[in-house]
């Protein structure tokens, strides 16, 4: 009976979408949920026990306490200054009951069929002592942050109803954000309201402020606008409104983020910390809230707690997606907390789930890509809910594009620039089906004047993703522009590494030829070079002029691509009032074996 639980846990874990609040108000049917909570016996109902409920689909919440029978009732719609609940037919419930340091765990599905049949209820018992799995995730390892899930998505981080007492009520929190730099005035949004009709999206809340800029900063797809400004490392910045005009109310206040399309979702995101509202703190770095970190908040879509950043040393609000990158090679480890017998785990990959596998020591996941991994503890009288977690296996290394800037050419074979121009290295991860992001991009340069061989090394340089030397500010991505100052041959080793460690090493020769062409002009006969009337060279219009041109620069040069030139004439040459006449010979360009 246990393992068909877990499935069916597993294909609604998979089949999950975005959770968001409809623009309407909550379902007028009252969500219900009645139970009893247990001692780890089992068996001996507990009085006073504070049993907490969420909907893992919407996002509403309820809570309340056990009676002198050890029975609870939590109402998910709004009740005693809960915010709203919003609730579909087939929606993932947990629940946690708290008894001191004793807490005990159970989950449960909407169903409502059965609810009809429980007489408009659900029914679902805890027991304290709930065996509590922690997975460690050994090395190689990365967590990517951003909000791309190949949609348009948003949400909502809503705050309980409060109520505003003094006559100079505020709105306070701290904020760091990184988001595209192409449409920022317009996508990415992140607006901030107040409503005074329990945070329901009717209408009626009011707009106090969006961080975006006004306009575009006319970026591209490799840059981001941040609390900092426009490509520039964001920073955590204050924000504090005056909510004179509520004062005496009662007032929710809403944080909503909201892509408005599919491109350019791939950076960071939105984080929120130390938010007051009239004096009442959002304890998110309080683990000893009920429940931990998350206090009385309703939040949808990829609103969560996290603690990767924070303004105060702990927790904070985060509207993202947190990626865990492994390779085939990352152990996981598995204990359990409470007095289990046996901790099950099983891997999804590929569309198909393995078997249950009882958990007997540090495993991989052997496949790349997506991974569902599913686990939970068991003691005999109790067992937690099923965990559903998602790891991507790379182990691919990254690659590479190299690109010459024009003008470029061959010498003897080889590439050729020159030293006002250079070479793009574009750095990547796409090369694999999952890839977790370049990280390093680690090369030498090698010279030699004469010949490509006896190198000697003139440099060796290591660029990390995003620092001074990248110049795409994408995370795993890495672009850098090389120059040259010594004339003639090159060698160029690279080795580019992703964020799991997974690495390739390239090389390259080049020339370089810095030294311009030489131009040597002969005039034939007949032709008088010295004269009482200066420096000029008297010639007929049958004298012959060749111009000769040659290149001298490594290995040959690059040779000569064109020859120009042009003729300015003037009636009387020893009349220096006289202007040259620039046009009436045309300028004559010459290509190479043109």
């Amino acid at each position: 009976m246990r393992k068909g639980m877990a499935l069916a846990i597993a294909l609604v874990a998979i089949a999950g979408t975005i959770m968001v609040i409809q623009n309407a108000k909550a379902d007028t049917t009252p969500l219900v949920i009645v139970g009893y909570v247990y001692d780890t016996d089992g068996t001996t109902p507990v009085a006073g026990a504070t049993v907490y409920i969420r909907d893992q689909d919407t996002g509403a919440w309820g809570i309340n306490q056990t009676n002198s029978s050890g029975m609870f009732t939590v109402d998910m719609v709004i009740k005693n200054n809960a915010p709203w609940a919003y609730w579909f037919d087939g929606d993932l419930l947990l629940g946690k009951a708290y008894d001191g340091s004793r807490t005990g765990s159970n989950s449960i599905y909407i169903n409502k069929t059965q609810m009809a049949a429980w007489g408009g209820y659900l029914w679902l018992n805890f027991t304290l002592g709930t065996p509590e799995t922690t997975k460690t995730v050994g090395d190689p390892q990365f967590t990517k942050y951003n909000y791309d899930d190949g949609t348009a998505n948003y949400g909502y981080l809503v705050s309980p109803e409060i109520h505003l007492d003094s006559p100079v009520p505020m709105l306070s929190f701290w904020t760091w954000w990184q988001i595209e730099g192409v449409n920022s005035s317009t996508h990415d949004l992140m607006n901030v309201y107040i409503s005074t009709t329990g945070g329901y999206l009717d209408g009626t809340e009011i707009l106090i402020d969006t961080l975006n800029p006004l306009t575009d900063p006319g970026g591209d797809e490799t840059t981001y606008y941040g609390s900092s400004g426009f490509n520039t490392p964001p920073g955590w910045v204050y924000h504090e409104y005056f909510l004179t005009a509520y004062s005496g109310e009662n007032v929710t206040v809403i944080f909503e983020f909201d892509t408005n399309g599919t491109d350019y979702n791939y950076w960071e995101g939105w984080y929120i910390d130390d938010i007051n509202i009239g004096g009442f703190g959002d304890d998110v770095e309080d683990s000893s809230a009920i429940p931990p970190y998350m206090g009385n908040w309703t939040y949808t879509g990829y609103w969560h707690v996290t603690d990767h950043r924070s303004h105060t040393p702990g927790h904070s609000w985060y509207y993202g997606i947190e990626h865990n990158y492994v390779t085939s090679q990352t152990p996981f480890n598995m204990t359990a907390a409470g007095g289990y017998n046996n901790i099950t785990y099983h891997v999804w990959w590929n569309g198909t789930w393995g078997d249950w596998t009882n958990y007997t020591g540090n495993f991989t996941l052997d496949n790349e890509c997506k991974h569902y991994l599913e686990f939970y503890a068991e003691n005999g009288t109790n067992s937690e809910p099923v965990r559903n977690q998602t790891h991507y296996v790379d182990d691919t290394p990254p690659i590479y594009e190299l690109v010459y800037d024009i003008p470029n050419q061959t010498i003897n074979g080889f590439p050729a620039t020159n030293c006002s121009n250079g070479v793009w290295f574009y750095i990547n991860d796409t090369g694999g089906p999952c890839e977790s992001g370049a990280e390093w991009f680690n090369y030498s340069v090698w010279w030699n004047a004469t010949g490509p061989s006896g190198w000697v090394k003139i440099a060796d340089v290591s660029v990390h993703d995003n620092d001074a030397a990248d110049l795409d500010k994408r995370v795993g991505y890495i672009t850098v522009h090389l120059t040259f100052e010594e004339e003639c041959y090159h060698e160029l080793i690279w080795e580019i590494t992703d964020y799991v460690g997974n690495n390739a090493t390239y090389d390259r020769d080049i020339a370089v030829d810095c030294s311009p062409p030489i131009l040597e002009k002969e005039i034939g006969e007949p032709h008088v070079a010295d004269t009482p009337y200066g420096e000029y060279q008297w010639l007929t219009n049958r004298t012959p002029i060749w111009l000769n041109a040659t290149d001298v620069g490594c290995g040959g040069g690059a040779g000569i691509k064109e020859l120009g030139y042009e003729i300015w004439w003037k009636r009387n040459c020893t009349n220096e009032s006289e202007a040259w006449n620039t046009t009436r010979y045309p300028v004559v360009i010459v290509q190479d074996n043109g």
